[in-house]
C-alpha cells in the first residue's frame, strides 16, 4: 500500500511539472521572450532550479534559448536544442522582453545577435552612433532609417552594427525587437575584451596588412576561437558569422571555465 501511495504521489508530481512547463511554454511563445546567457564563461544547465540538481547540458556565452518560465527559486527554465527543458541561474543569464521593449543589461559577448533595432527618422533624417556609451564621446557616424543588428544592451545604450562599424546608439532613438540567434560555438577557448579608448579594426588575417572586416567599439567582447602561434593575435567570432583577428595589444584574453 505504501509503495502504491509513493507511485501515485510521484505520478502526480510529474504531471504537475509537465503542466507547469506546458503553461510556461505557451506564455513564452506568446510573449516571444528568450533567455540570453550573459556569463563570460560556459554555464551549466541543470535539471532543476538550484545547484543541487544534476547537470544536463552546457550553455555558452551569448547563446539564446526560448524562455519557458521561472522556478520558485528564481532560476530560468529554458528549452534546449533537443527539445528538453532545463534550468539556468539568473546570475548567469537574463530574460529579454517581448518585441518592442528593452532587454535587461546584456553583459555577454558581441559574437551573437540579440535582436534588431529600428531607426525611424522622417525625411531622410538620422540618429547619431557613438564609439562609447557617452553622447559626448564624439560622433562615430550617422545612422539613417532602417533596421540594424543589435549585439548588446547596457544602461539604455544599444550596441549595433552599421555598414561595417560597431557602435552605440541611445535607446530613446530606436525601437528594439528581440530575435534569438541560437548559435552554438563549442570551439571557443575564451573571451576577448576590447579595452582601448578608440575603435579597433578586426582583420581577415593575423596581421595589420590583411583585409579589414569590421571596426569594433571599446567595451565590446567576443568569443575567442584561438590564439595565433606566430603573432599572438586573437581569432574571434563576429556576429556576422565571420571569423577575424584582433591584435593582442588591443584586447585582453580570459579563458572559459564551467559556470
Amino acid at each position: 500500500m505504501k509503495r502504491m501511495h509513493r507511485r501515485l504521489a510521484l505520478t502526480l508530481a510529474v504531471l504537475t511539472l509537465v503542466s507547469m512547463v506546458a503553461v510556461a511554454s505557451t506564455a513564452a511563445a506568446a510573449s516571444g521572450s528568450i533567455v540570453v546567457i550573459s556569463s563570460t564563461a560556459s554555464v551549466n544547465i541543470r535539471a532543476g532550479g538550484s545547484t543541487d540538481y544534476a547537470i544536463i547540458g552546457t550553455a555558452y556565452p551569448g547563446r539564446t534559448y526560448p524562455y519557458l518560465g521561472t522556478t520558485d527559486t528564481g532560476w530560468y527554465m529554458i528549452q534546449m536544442d533537443n527539445g528538453a527543458w532545463g534550468c539556468v541561474s539568473p546570475k548567469l543569464a537574463y530574460v529579454t522582453g517581448a518585441s518592442g521593449t528593452s532587454p535587461s543589461n546584456h553583459s555577454g559577448t558581441c559574437s551573437h545577435r540579440i535582436g534588431t533595432v529600428r531607426v525611424s527618422e522622417p525625411n531622410g533624417g538620422y540618429i547619431s552612433m557613438y564609439p562609447r556609451r557617452d553622447a559626448n564621446a564624439g560622433l562615430l557616424r550617422h545612422v539613417f532609417s532602417g533596421t540594424y543588428d543589435c549585439v548588446g544592451y547596457v544602461n539604455n545604450w544599444y550596441t549595433i552594427i552599421c555598414e561595417g562599424f560597431m557602435g552605440y546608439v541611445h535607446a530613446y532613438d530606436v525601437t528594439f525587437t528581440s530575435s534569438p540567434e541560437n548559435t552554438y560555438t563549442p570551439g571557443a577557448v575564451g573571451i576577448v575584451w576590447i579595452e582601448t579608448q578608440d575603435m579597433v579594426n578586426v582583420r581577415a588575417g593575423n596581421n595589420q596588412y590583411t583585409d579589414l572586416l569590421m571596426s569594433v567599439c571599446p567595451g565590446a567582447s567576443f568569443l575567442c576561437l584561438g590564439i595565433d602561434a606566430s603573432t599572438g593575435w586573437y581569432k574571434i567570432l563576429l556576429p556576422t558569422g565571420q571569423t577575424g583577428y584582433v591584435s593582442n595589444n588591443l584586447g585582453t584574453f580570459t579563458g572559459l571555465g564551467n559556470g
